[in-house]
Parts: structure tokens; C-alpha cells; sequence
């Protein structure tokens, strides 16, 4: 949900006693737009004096992204050329030593569903890789949408998602040092 604000206007959120979990952002049309990630009953104190609520009475639930995963590695570093996983893992947790101590740059591949519901003119839909060792670019649908590096590791992919089907690729990579971890054992 949004709510159109003008300039000049102070807004102070409060939900209960606890600090919300929403942030405002400029709108296409030069206004201010709260996006929020938890329902609620927003407040919002304009600088006149008027007290304006905005109720959200739900969010949608995080759609989780399934694998199998594809991984893709460069020809000639050590690890085999690609892997399926279930589940994701550290590198180094995985019991192929040549994953396990590759260093460089892997790719992940994975399909996914979305459901038409979630695609509303009034949603925003955010990717969260969660946890990335060292950066990661991400390409949805064929479309690079940036090279994330430090966290949170979090994209807006609203207007590149579609319902139904939808390719995501994560070029994920990782520090030498776990190169050299993995030539010591060689000695």
C-alpha cells in the first residue's frame, strides 16, 4: 500500500511501542511512498498537524525459491564443470573437494513459479539472496539487474518479473584465500 505525502510534510511511524518495519521512498510522480513490510495501522503526522493512518491489513508471505540449483563453473580451475543442489550450501561445506576449495566466480541457475496474485500494482517485490560471501550480480529473466556486494543483498524486481515462469541467474563469487586453503592440503 502507499501513501502519497507532499513536501514539506514530517512523517513519524509508529505501530504500538515498537519501531515499524517501513521506509518511504520517492513515488514516480514526485511524491513520497511508504512501503512496508509488515501489516499494521501506520500513522503518520503531516507537518500541519494532521494525523493521517494508513491500515495495511496484509502483507503477502516470502515466496521461497526451490531448487534444484544449477552451478556452473569456469572450465580449467579445479571444480567440475557444473553441479546440482537441492539445497544451498557454502562451497566449502560441499564434499567435493574441487567445490569445496574453488576460488573465482560460479554461476547459479534456477527456474521459479509466481503467482499472478503477487503481482499487483501495489506490491513491491524485493529478491533476498540472504548471506553472500564476497558479491554477487543478478540476472532475472535475462536482464542484469546489478552486482550486489555488501549486505543487505537485496534487489527490487518488480518490473522484471512475470507470472509464471521465471529464470534467475546469480553469479556468485568468492575470495583466493579459499584457493590457498585448498593447496595446503596438496603438500
Amino acid at each position: 500500500e502507499h501513501l502519497l505525502l507532499h513536501d514539506g510534510d514530517m512523517v513519524n511511524f509508529s505501530i504500538s511501542d515498537k519501531i515499524p518495519p517501513a521506509a518511504l521512498e520517492a513515488s514516480p510522480d514526485g511524491g513520497i511512498q511508504v512501503c512496508a513490510t509488515e501489516p499494521g495501522n501506520y500513522t503518520c503526522e503531516l507537518a500541519t498537524g494532521k494525523i493521517v493512518t494508513l491500515a495495511i491489513p496484509n502483507i503477502p508471505k516470502p515466496v521461497a525459491i526451490q531448487g534444484p540449483w544449477t552451478v556452473k563453473f569456469p572450465d580449467g580451475w579445479g571444480a567440475p564443470a557444473q553441479i546440482q543442489m537441492e539445497k544451498l550450501i557454502a562451497w566449502n561445506k560441499h564434499s567435493n573437494a574441487g567445490v569445496r576449495y574453488f576460488s573465482g566466480t560460479a554461476s547459479y541457475h534456477c527456474e521459479f513459479d509466481v503467482p499472478a496474485e503477487l503481482l499487483t500494482e501495489d506490491h513491491r517485490i524485493e529478491l533476498d539472496l540472504g548471506d553472500v560471501s564476497v558479491m554477487a550480480e543478478v540476472i532475472l529473466n535475462g536482464q542484469r539487474l546489478g552486482i550486489l556486494w555488501n549486505a543487505p543483498f537485496q534487489l527490487d524486481v518488480t518490473s522484471v518479473l512475470h507470472a509464471g515462469q521465471n529464470t534467475l541467474e546469480i553469479a556468485v563469487a568468492n575470495l583466493w584465500v579459499n584457493r590457498l586453503i585448498g593447496d595446503q592440503h596438496l603438500q
